[in-house]
């Protein structure tokens, strides 16, 4: 008896810390767009970190004590029902030459879906009024192993992210995250 009521205890608090969450991003989203800054999240919430961890798997000892593994994340809303969750992660095993781990996620209210992964680097920019089911967005990238940064296109196709044709302007878009927006550690 007792191990069931602590599994209602821990769908219960699932369940309210998921509706805290819903409501931090639908406030932080709102209240970005409307001031056209960065939606960057104060901190980064205990669902989302445990989505991380899970999702970045065991950290790798030797990296960790050289480059702690560390993630930004902001957020916009496509929808009533959905929004759309960036995480750039850094340190650890997430960069390479080209840049660091950006993941875009789907929050439906309860839970994440991983709808893209990339490597990119700041800033991440959001462009309104593109078609589809997610957001166009622009990041910085780098061309095979080349250390010189463009900035790039991205639209959602197929189920994947995938470059456009043509060049953006750099500053197009609301800036979600940029180049110096704190990030917090994921598995501390």
């Amino acid at each position: 008896m007792a191990r069931a009521a602590t599994g209602d205890l821990m769908t219960i608090t699932q369940k309210l810390i998921a509706a805290v969450l819903a409501a931090t991003l639908s406030l932080t989203a709102s209240d970005a767009g409307a001031a056209g800054k960065s939606a960057a999240f104060p901190r980064l919430n205990p669902l989302l970190k445990a989505w991380l961890q899970k999702d970045l798997g065991a950290p790798d000892a030797a990296k960790e004590r050289q480059a702690p593994t560390r993630a930004v994340s902001a957020a916009a809303a496509i929808s009533t029902a959905k929004t759309e969750v960036f995480v750039y992660v850094t340190g650890g095993k997430a960069c390479n030459l080209l840049g660091c781990t950006l993941l875009i996620l789907e929050f439906n209210g309860q839970a994440f879906t991983k709808v893209g992964q990339l490597t990119a680097l700041p800033p991440v920019r959001v462009i309104d009024g593109a078609y589809g089911d997610h957001p166009d967005l622009v990041v910085t990238g780098s061309a095979d192993r080349v250390l010189v940064t463009f900035p790039v296109k991205l639209h959602f196709a197929n189920g994947r992210y995938a470059p456009m044709a043509g060049k953006p302007n750099a500053g197009a878009g609301r800036l979600m995250i940029g180049p110096g927006d704190a990030s917090e550690p994921v598995y501390r």
